[in-house]
């Protein structure tokens, strides 16, 4: 077993009720405007595609003022650990993409989950 596969079972799988709920909540949290992306699994069990996902991906773009990622790791909403673990998992895939410098990407990344740790 992968060592992503190790860590999988932290907490219960997600709904579209958690989805929307989180969603709500990053809603009304916010104090201006920003984006919020869904990716990945929750997507999917928004659509109908599948009944749960292990985790909530999503992208904020801009952060919106209000919405706190920092605060969101301190509460254990993000695991920038799980994010590093990740990251670190698809860094050698990287290489197939030309329009990725995967040093340059890796130090961004790692800078990011710097900023977020509580």
């Amino acid at each position: 077993m992968s060592t992503l596969g190790r860590h999988r079972a932290m907490r219960p799988p997600a709904g579209a009720e958690k989805v929307r709920t989180l969603m709500r909540r990053l809603g009304n949290a916010a104090r201006g405007e920003g984006r919020i992306y869904l990716v990945g699994g929750s997507s999917a069990v928004l659509l109908g595609w599948r009944e749960t996902t292990v985790d909530i991906d999503l992208k904020l773009d801009p952060e919106p003022p209000g919405v706190d990622v920092g605060e969101m790791a301190r509460r254990s909403l993000i695991q920038p650990g799980r994010l590093a673990e990740l990251f670190d998992a698809i860094y050698p895939d990287l290489e197939r993409y030309p329009a990725i410098d995967p040093p340059s990407f890796r130090l961004k990344v790692s800078r990011a989950i710097a900023e977020i740790r509580p």
